[in-house]
């Protein structure tokens, strides 16, 4: 986004907030002091955008730094007047350490716990900079951008009643995978619910569904993900969609929710939505499970039997895997 000059007046023409405008509604907004920061932003950027769920970002460029020359004397400035840097600054000079424990220095970009470092070393006499990302798993961004590729079980137990909460790493061999399979071979008339998760995973969608003979309804951002014209396909579900998988899904035993966040505009009442389910999760034949790349996802909107912490494409090719290693019958109702 274009930008009035740095040395505009205060409400010059054509300035704005445009900083604080955006970034409400997007992962992450930021106006360059200098045009040294500019290709260090827009890695960063990219990083944050694609990092995790994708997501909108905003860099504010201003005019007069649209025409700046960069120097490699304005570079060597740039790092020394960061070394060490304030911690509230975009960028700033820190220590890192290998996984071996050799120590180097790194040019961190970015608010702490949600930023992106580069390596930096010389060649010749320019400075290059390689990027390390920054991953810390006790913050919350990290949590919802990175996905641990774990399952977390949560039921009350038909046998003794008591509640159970658990959970076991997203991997074909381990047992809660293998549980997660166990409830979707146990259940009678399960059916997927594809969110825009899976947009890049149609091709594991489109195997998993057939070989198990799972019935599939798309929410409004997944449509597109599995062939309409395919026998198992339902359209789209929810307010705006087709009454039969809406019926569908009241009655199914098992919700294997991929890639979608349970919105209210497929939910309607949450009293009201997947009776049966909730049946069935009671007596250990069904339930729901839910996989989301967000971490803030589990238990937002109910809390369902397995939420998987994972992609889409993860979720449906360790599935698939485990499916290939084992015989396995399509579900009949």
């Amino acid at each position: 986004c274009g930008q009035a000059a740095t040395t505009a007046p205060k409400d010059a023409f054509q300035s704005a907030p445009a900083v604080d405008l955006c970034r409400p509604c997007t992962k992450w907004s930021y106006q360059i002091k200098s045009a040294v920061e500019l290709p260090l932003v827009m890695d960063y950027a990219f990083h944050v955008a694609r990092e995790g769920r994708p997501g909108p970002v905003f860099v504010d460029l201003p005019k007069d730094l649209q025409n700046q020359i960069l120097t490699s004397d304005m570079i060597d400035e740039f790092i020394d007047a960061n070394n060490p840097g304030d911690e509230n600054s975009f960028a700033r000079l820190v220590k890192k350490r290998r996984n071996n424990g050799d120590a180097f220095q790194a040019l961190y970009l970015g608010t702490e716990g949600r930023g992106l470092s580069f390596e930096i070393f010389k060649d010749q006499d320019f400075y290059k900079l390689k990027s390390v990302p920054e991953i810390d798993d006790n913050d919350i961004y990290h949590a919802d951008h990175n996905p641990a590729d774990k399952i977390y079980a949560s039921f009350d137990s038909a046998v003794d009643g008591n509640h159970v909460e658990a959970d076991g790493d997203l991997d074909v061999n381990s047992e809660m995978t293998q549980k997660v399979l166990n409830l979707i071979r146990k259940a009678k008339k399960p059916i997927i619910i594809a969110g825009q998760g899976c947009n890049d995973s149609s091709e594991e969608l489109t195997y998993f569904a057939e070989k198990l003979q799972i019935p599939v309804t798309t929410t409004l951002h997944g449509m597109g993900c599995f062939d309409e014209r395919k026998p198992l396909a339902l359209n789209m579900m929810g307010m705006h969609g087709h009454a039969t998988p809406n019926y569908m899904v009241q009655e199914a035993d098992l919700i294997i929710n991929v890639g979608s966040r349970f919105d209210d505009r497929i939910t309607g009442r949450m009293s009201d939505f997947v009776p049966e389910a909730w049946r069935a999760a009671e007596e250990e034949r069904g339930g729901v499970i839910h996989v989301d790349i967000r971490l803030t996802e589990r238990n937002k909107q109910l809390k369902p039997t397995f939420f998987v912490h994972s992609t889409a494409k993860q979720f449906l090719q360790t599935m698939n895997s485990a499916l290939e290693a084992t015989e396995v019958k399509p579900i009949t109702g």
